[in-house]
């Protein structure tokens, strides 16, 4: 096919050897080799350092600097099809404007000289004067900015041909220029999240728009308000859990090995958790045997799949928690609603008598506030405080019960009812009931205490409940019964028929209960006797008051009497 000396110009299509070149440029090829580099990089650190590799705290595996590089290469090979594809169209627009230029040169010069300006691309920009470089520059340029929609003006089509074949490229064009740029936007983005801390800001304030105008359009109090913002601040910035929220990287998860699951959770989400809570969650296969042999050591782990499914269930549930010192975390009778594991920081617990707090016991690390009356549903009956800033997790109670359902997990849940109530008891119960009960004794010899033995019979008060060996018995009448007068107020007459570790367990609970309820009776009436006594006070004082003006005025009147003249 003869082109009259033009065939050069179709040369330039073997441009579409780049995309050979592309194909050679696969980002995946090369993340697995800069991968290999650097497991290679890991291995000698777990040889030579030890220290290194058990440091959770450092990020061996460079997961980040991977990601980085990752997504470099990405965005430079999209930078690499744009420009290719820019660089093919250009030069497929050049070789079509200079075949139809030529087109018309030679129409004009055969056919009609009228002619001889037509203008085209070609010659209105006197592309037919520049060399191969300048050319290429103009038509990468031109093409460029056609696909990115810019079109700054300074070079568009001048005939009709050339506005039907614009038309044609841009149709096309712009649909693949878009999508390349979306593929760019979106790694932008997947880096940006990656990298940036969990930020609700927005959504916090409507919240606090919306409290506003259904408060009559009166604002939170600024402490509250900051205490909110706090709070939040905290959860967005250390919730773990963030990293695997959504639905698509939980089915990611799921596909991975089970082994991988477990070190994702286990050893570095919650690594720093599972050790300082994991004697909490040491559950034994034989709770009887293990209770009374100290050293068995048959317990429950991650290859156990009731367990695994547990703590990984356990972990999804955890939500960061920030205390400030200070702060009162549970009142007694109130209903608590999460169970807290304070990681760092000091927690007091104590009691309240005569309307003041005392607390009697401080911990100062790995302390579960809250699981005991979660899991039995029981109110608090003691106070708890945060003697210092508090650190750590909490789960909801919602999600606490799922955790310790039996029909959940059988084997798991049932003996971490018993861990959960045996820790309360020797560490919490027993511990806070006896210094509760020396204080009340400290009352007792009090003065105004004994004045209330007027009020209350002597016996009322000094009841006791006897528990020796598996018999329970009352102080006895002078008439040898045992009526229930001897025993606390309001507390119904019980009989036993014998020894029970259960009987016996809801009577002490039973007693202790009656015990507490006629200790407040008692301090309501101090505080009674404390507001009569200042009544009185202040009575005689007036008294006292009104009896110095009648002398004084008795004296004035004698006076006058003596001024008189006889």
């Amino acid at each position: 096919m003869d082109l009259g000396g033009d065939e050069r110009l179709f040369y330039i299509i073997k441009i579409m050897r780049l995309i050979k070149g592309l194909q050679v440029f696969d980002v995946a090829n090369i993340m697995e080799i800069i991968k290999k580099q650097y497991q290679k990089n890991l291995d000698h650190i777990i040889a030579n350092r030890p220290d290194l590799a058990e440091n959770t705290l450092l990020d061996n595996n460079n997961i980040s600097r991977l990601i980085t590089i990752n997504n470099v290469l990405r965005i430079f090979k999209l930078v690499l099809i744009i420009l290719n594809i820019s660089y093919f169209l250009g030069f497929a627009w050049f070789i079509v404007c200079e075949l139809s230029y030529r087109i018309n040169l030679d129409y004009i010069e055969s056919e009609d000289p009228e002619y001889n300006n037509v203008e085209t691309f070609i010659t209105i920009y006197g592309l037919q004067a520049e060399n191969d470089a300048r050319k290429a520059i103009i038509v990468v340029y031109y093409a460029f900015t056609s696909l990115s929609t810019v079109g700054f003006g300074d070079y568009h089509p001048k005939s009709d041909f050339e506005r039907v074949l614009c038309a044609i490229i841009l149709l096309f064009g712009v649909a693949i220029f878009s999508y390349i740029m979306g593929n760019f936007i979106n790694i932008l983005d997947q880096y940006q999240n990656l990298n940036s801390d969990l930020d609700e800001g927005d959504e916090l304030a409507r919240f606090f728009g919306l409290i506003r105008r259904f408060n009559e359009n009166v604002p939170l109090k600024i402490s509250l308000k900051e205490q909110i913002e706090r709070h939040f601040d905290y959860k967005w910035i250390n919730d773990k859990n963030q990293a695997i929220d959504d639905e698509s990287e939980r089915e990611m998860l799921e596909q991975l090995p089970v082994e991988v699951i477990n070190k994702i959770y286990g050893d570095f989400l919650f690594s720093d958790f599972c050790k300082i809570f994991q004697r909490f969650f040491r559950i034994p296969k034989d709770y009887d045997v293990a209770f009374k042999n100290p050293g068995y050591h048959d317990y429950y782990d991650w290859s156990d799949q009731e367990y695994r499914f547990f703590m990984l269930q356990l972990l999804q549930y955890l939500e960061p928690r920030q205390e400030d010192a200070g702060t009162i975390l549970f009142q007694e009778l109130d209903e608590i609603n999460e169970v807290i594991f304070i990681e760092t920081g000091e927690c007091d617990i104590g009691y309240e008598i005569n309307k003041q707090q005392k607390y009697v016991i401080r911990y100062t690390k790995s302390t579960v506030v809250g699981a005991f009356n979660c899991t039995f549903n029981k109110r608090a009956i003691f106070c708890y405080k945060a003697n210092s800033e508090c650190k750590g997790y909490s789960i909801r109670r919602s999600n606490w019960v799922q955790l310790v359902d039996e029909n959940e997990f059988p084997n798991i849940s049932k003996i971490l009812k018993k861990n959960v109530e045996y820790d309360y008891l020797t560490n919490i119960k027993n511990k806070v009931l006896d210094c509760k009960k020396k204080h009340i004794l400290k009352y007792q010899k009090r003065s105004d205490y004994q004045q209330m033995l007027t009020i209350i019979p002597h016996d009322a008060l000094t009841g006791d409940l006897n528990i020796i060996g598996g018999k329970i018995g009352f102080p006895i009448q002078g008439n040898g019964t045992t009526p229930t007068p001897g025993m606390m107020p309001g507390f119904a007459a019980v009989t036993t028929t014998g020894g029970g570790e259960e009987n016996e367990e809801n009577l002490r609970d039973q007693y202790t209960e009656k015990f507490e309820q006629s200790q407040e009776m008692v301090s309501s009436l101090l505080d009674s006797i404390d507001d009569k006594h200042q009544e009185n006070i202040q009575l005689a004082l007036e008294l006292e008051k009104i009896y110095r003006e009648i002398n004084a005025a008795k004296e004035a009147k004698a006076g006058a009497q003596d001024s008189q003249p006889a």
